[in-house]
């Protein structure tokens, strides 16, 4: 219940867009290496009803190391920094162990994958 109500409010102030939702660390290569390469992605939708959303645990990813790396590297989007219970209810809700762990989400706020699906699949939930 606790992280249907996290992920919930989360949706919430996003209605109406797609979400590219990726849950990731600083101490994660893979994570880094894939918001890199999303960043031609996060250009291609700036100006559709698309965001993309970067969520991580503030106590093992403190803000200023995030912010840093993120800006550094002209990664745009959202960046969302969780507490560990929040980040534990997502994860608990999900069952997801590992980062990264990534969620595509309709404009309904429909989860309509649980990995990163690609640019031809984001442009086809634009369209509905």
């Amino acid at each position: 219940p606790e992280g249907d109500a996290i992920f919930n409010a989360l949706v919430e102030r996003y209605k109406g867009n797609v979400l590219v939702i990726d849950f990731w660390g600083i101490g994660c290569a893979p994570c880094r290496a894939g918001m890199l390469a999303q960043r031609a992605d996060v250009e291609y939708f700036k100006d559709k009803p698309v965001r993309f959303l970067y969520i991580c645990n503030e106590k093992d990813s403190p803000r200023e190391h995030g912010e840093r790396f993120m800006n550094d590297n002209h990664i745009k989007g959202e960046h969302i920094y969780l507490t560990p219970d929040e980040w534990n209810h997502l994860a608990k809700k999900f069952r997801f162990i590992g980062i990264p762990f990534h969620l595509t989400v309709n404009k309904k706020g429909k989860i309509v994958s649980n990995n990163y699906a690609g640019r031809h699949t984001i442009e086809e939930l634009v369209k509905e």
